[in-house]
């Protein structure tokens, strides 16, 4: 017998109107829940043999007849096509079986007069009909219930974690091929129980054993076998004989899971020894600040009362100095003025790390603070014959920053260019609007420095000498207060220069610095 129920109707229904002189017919299965027909199969053509809708649902036709009196009907119906009107003889009998399966058979002809048929015999055969679609709903639940089985076999076949079925005694009496290939790498192939496996003294096997007939699973716990961990689950129902283990080897991943455990660990210790050489370095740093200022404060007092007193003796109030002695207290004036500079250098370093130096920003005009700085540098250019040029942007005027640091950073640039530039050479100042900013450039006709040196003259204490021997004198920390200023300002500052081609040192702030940089250290 064919599976599908529409095939068996429609095999059903070729033998009704081979043996019956009706040569169209149909089959409806009648659903009771919400009183609608189903079309299970038909022969003859659609429009011969297929009710309309309202025909089939209609109170008082002869489909809701048939099945409401359960018994057989017959009738007439005329159809209109482009022959003109046709007349078709019906006979409804209804489908009956021990399921109270419902439904209905009609059998029509163009004939208008057709044999009687016996009322039992059409009973008859709607009860086998009936009966046979009955075995053939059960062959498809019983074919849908195999493949179900089929399919759910293959789960633990192929599954690819262990699985093991064990009875109440922790007898093996199943184990996937993934758990036998598992067994069998640990040295276990043989064991044909549960005590055999677990390396915990039989608290595993006894669980196991226990759980086997009972409603109670127990999940996600950990079994060692030999070195192996794995992660099981163990699953039974009440009344059971068996229960089934699924094992899964996370070996690997306890193995990840310490070793990560150890890296945050490290991480972690690494982390508190980082804050605490922190802490020590910023502590440090406040001490060194603070010794720095306070010795910069204490070495300016007796500086400054040696160069004022130098600077009494070179004016000879007290009667002339012989020639030996004006060079001995002129040295003694430079050697102070420059010991001096360095301290106040000092200090700026020091107040900029301790975050202790602010910006006092004012606005002021950009020639008069370039003049300003040529001023102190004009009667030393000119005792060595050195030429000094300036161009400014007409286009630029004033600008809003700190008018001091902006001052400082003109002078420690012109100063060194003063110090590498040789006499007779040239020196000079252009200041350009860039967008929002200012641009100065400080250049000259020195010496020039190597690519090497340029990566390296913005760094604390470094010092440039294109000879072997030193010839310049300094302590390295002019321009390290360059681009600290500079960037306070939120600039930036850097050098293009060639041995023996001179050098621009150029720098770029922002024409109008914002209030917020007020405090900014």
């Amino acid at each position: 017998m064919a599976r599908d129920l529409a095939d068996s109707a429609r095999g059903l229904l070729d033998i009704l109107c081979n043996a019956l002189p009706y040569p169209n017919a149909s089959c409806h299965y009648f659903k009771r829940q919400n009183s609608e027909f189903d079309l299970l199969a038909h022969v003859g053509p659609a429009r011969d043999v297929l009710p309309t809708y309202n025909d089939l649902t209609a109170p008082g036709s002869l489909y809701m007849r048939c099945i409401e009196e359960k018994r057989p009907l017959s009738g007439t119906f005329s159809l209109r096509d482009a022959d003109g009107v046709k007349q078709y003889h019906q006979v409804f009998f209804p489908l009956s079986g021990s399921l109270d399966m419902c439904g209905v058979i009609m059998l029509s002809s163009r004939e208008r007069v057709m044999p009687p048929l016996s009322e039992d015999f059409l009973m008859d055969i709607g009860s086998m009909i009936g009966m046979g679609f009955e075995r053939v709903k059960l062959l498809e639940a019983a074919y849908r219930n195999e493949a179900e089985i089929v399919r759910l076999s293959k789960f633990p076949k192929e599954n690819p974690n262990p699985i093991l079925v064990c009875n109440r005694k922790g007898e093996l009496t199943y184990r996937n091929s993934a758990a036998a290939e598992f067994l069998e790498l640990n040295g276990l192939a043989h064991a044909s129980n549960v005590s055999q496996l677990f390396d915990d003294g039989g608290k595993s096997s006894t669980l196991i054993c226990r759980s086997v007939g009972e409603d109670v699973a127990l999940r996600n716990r950990e079994f060692r076998i030999g070195e192996n961990i794995l992660l099981g689950s163990v699953s039974s129902y009440q009344g059971a004989s068996e229960a089934t283990i699924f094992l899964q080897d996370i070996t690997e991943l306890k193995k990840l899971a310490h070793e990560m455990a150890l890296a945050n660990r490290n991480l972690t210790e690494t982390q508190e020894k980082l804050e605490y050489q922190t802490r020590r370095a910023l502590e440090a740093n406040r001490h060194k600040s603070d010794f720095l200022a306070n010795m910069s404060h204490e070495l300016r007092t007796p500086l400054n009362a040696i160069n004022g007193f130098s600077e009494i003796l070179l004016d000879e109030p007290f009667g002339k100095l012989n020639e030996k002695q004006r060079e001995y207290v002129r040295d003694i004036l430079e050697s102070g003025t420059h010991l001096l500079s360095l301290i106040h250098d000092i200090l700026d370093l020091s107040k900029v790390e301790a975050g202790k130096l602010e910006l006092d920003l004012s606005e002021f005009e950009i020639h008069d603070i370039v003049n300003t700085s040529l001023n102190m540098i004009k009667e030393k250019a000119a005792k060595h014959a050195i030429n000094i040029s300036v161009e400014i942007d007409e286009n630029i005027g004033a600008m809003v920053a700190d008018q001091r640091k902006i001052k400082q950073i003109m002078f420690n640039l012109l100063s060194n260019s003063m110090k590498f530039t040789p006499d007779g050479g040239a020196i000079g100042i252009r200041v350009d609007k860039i967008g929002d900013q200012a641009q100065f450039c400080v250049w000259d006709t020195g010496i020039g420095i190597s690519i090497e040196d340029q990566k390296k003259i913005f760094e604390e204490f470094h010092q440039v000498d294109s000879s072997t021997t030193r010839k310049f004198d300094g302590a390295g920390l002019g321009l390290a207060i360059v681009k600290k200023f500079v960037s306070l300002h939120s600039g930036k500052v850097w050098v293009e220069s060639k041995l023996g081609k001179g050098a621009r040192f150029y720098f770029r702030v922002p024409i109008v610095s914002p209030n917020w940089m007020r405090g900014q250290s």
